[in-house]
């Protein structure tokens, strides 16, 4: 369980909007604006090539732990599993070398908030692998243990990297609260940002409860919790929709009201791409909404009666399969943005 959480990592989409009243802008603006726009999601682009090596070989490490725990000698384990854990950790430091060597562009046409530019994106991955390494060390208590043949410290080692899972899941949520308070209050944007925050709530909260499983203690309220998640990102899947409804109207209107110059054939270029970047949004808002249907299902029989570390496992397979979903759609958005699409 400790392990599938490494793949629940985000990369932010590029979500860059002009939300400018104003149809007249002087000579070359919209086209300056639209390059930069361009640049913007070749940039977003690029640091997702960097984390797709780290993406996948965390995907990895689930599978590769329970072969290297289903052997008949648990004493085994530690040989088999180190060479993941170093190949992981190899994988992590070559992305921290290119991700530091990348370029961080301002782009002051876009009105990015601190959190959507280069410096803030590139700030909050180097945190993340941060946080990834950190997590990757915790193994390091449950392998000594396994090759002791000691089983208690093993399920309190392994309890232990499950706390730290949980830490790295507040963390993120913290990030993606703070990103979502620099939006203004009916931008769209802010409601992906939401269903994030929601996101590595639900997973902190499993992290939690799989780490209290380990200890033999109780988890009381995991059916409360995860219904009262379900419920906020329901919430947020409606009024999500309604503004994103009214943003691609407004789009349309001023794709309609553009001239048929230079400028306005680049105005036209780039809202059209928003336009095309919402319509994903709205994919990322249905794949939520299927998450919020999986956690009623856990809460739903928490609810009836405890339940244990291996039924927690479907519930924590949908949050990996959210995540992928979701950081596929915000590489799309960023290609969009690019015009790889």
């Amino acid at each position: 369980m400790a392990a599938l959480c490494l793949g629940l990592l985000t990369l932010p989409a590029a979500q860059a909007r002009d939300r400018g009243e104003a149809k007249a802008v002087p000579v070359g603006e919209a086209e300056a604006r639209h390059r930069e726009f361009v640049a913007y999601g070749e940039w977003v682009v690029e640091v997702d090539r960097i984390f797709k090596p780290v993406f996948a070989v965390l995907s990895e490490l689930t599978p590769q732990w329970e072969a290297a725990t289903r052997g008949p000698n648990v004493a085994d384990t530690p040989t088999l599993f180190a060479p993941v854990l170093n190949k992981s950790r190899n994988t992590i430091a070559d992305a921290r070398r290119k991700l530091d060597a990348i370029p961080v562009p301002t782009f002051a046409r876009l009105n990015l908030d601190p959190l959507s530019s280069p410096a803030g994106i590139k700030g909050q991955m180097m945190r993340t692998l941060d946080q990834v390494d950190a997590l990757l060390d915790s193994f390091g208590p449950v392998l000594e243990a396994l090759g002791k043949e000691d089983p208690r410290a093993a399920e309190a080692a392994v309890a232990q990297a499950l706390a730290s899972a949980a830490t790295m899941f507040d963390a993120q949520e913290a990030l993606a609260g703070a990103w979502a308070a620099t939006l203004e209050e009916d931008d769209p944007t802010r409601d992906l940002a939401e269903i994030e925050r929601l996101f590595f709530r639900s997973g902190g909260r499993l992290m939690t409860s799989g780490e209290r499983m380990m200890r033999r203690g109780a988890d009381p309220t995991l059916a409360a919790d995860l219904l009262g998640i379900a419920d906020a990102i329901d919430g947020v899947v409606a009024r999500g929709g309604a503004r994103l409804d009214a943003a691609q109207a407004e789009t349309m209107a001023k794709i309609a009201e553009t001239g048929s110059d230079a400028e306005g054939r680049s105005e036209k270029a780039m809202l059209t791409k928003e336009h095309a970047i919402d319509t994903l949004s709205r994919e990322s808002l249905a794949a939520a909404k299927v998450f919020a249907a999986a956690l009623r299902t856990t809460a739903t029989r928490a609810a009836r009666t405890p339940i244990t570390l291996g039924e927690l496992q479907p519930l924590v397979q949908a949050l990996q399969d959210t995540r992928l979903k979701l950081n596929t759609l915000g590489n799309q958005q960023a290609e969009i943005a690019a015009g790889m699409r």
